[in-house]
């Protein structure tokens, strides 16, 4: 998938976990005496939103930050699964739903 296009799949996808229970999932969390040090933490977004209930940052301070960290990741997995190995079968997404 042309990496512009994938770039905004990805933030709608992150806009709607938001709007379907995301920050409700990490308070629930944050309610039951997790913190930031759990490894559950560790995925990305999870800590922003964190950072978010616990008020240093704003909402979309968080989102904008959760977006890039996932570009981050995009990049990086382009790096390493290279689309020339024979050894992976690529699907096209840009044209499906």
């Amino acid at each position: 998938m042309d990496r512009k296009i994938l770039y905004e799949v990805v933030d709608k996808r992150i806009d709607y976990m938001v709007q379907n229970g995301w920050i409700d999932e990490v308070k629930e969390l944050v309610n039951d005496g997790v913190d930031n040090l759990n490894h559950s933490f560790a995925s990305i977004g999870y800590s922003e939103i964190y950072s978010y209930i616990l008020g240093t940052i704003d909402l979309p301070e968080a989102l904008l930050l959760i977006k890039k960290k996932t570009r981050n990741l995009i990049r990086h997995q382009y790096n390493w699964f290279k689309l020339s190995d024979p050894n992976i079968k690529w699907f096209d997404k840009s044209s499906s739903d």
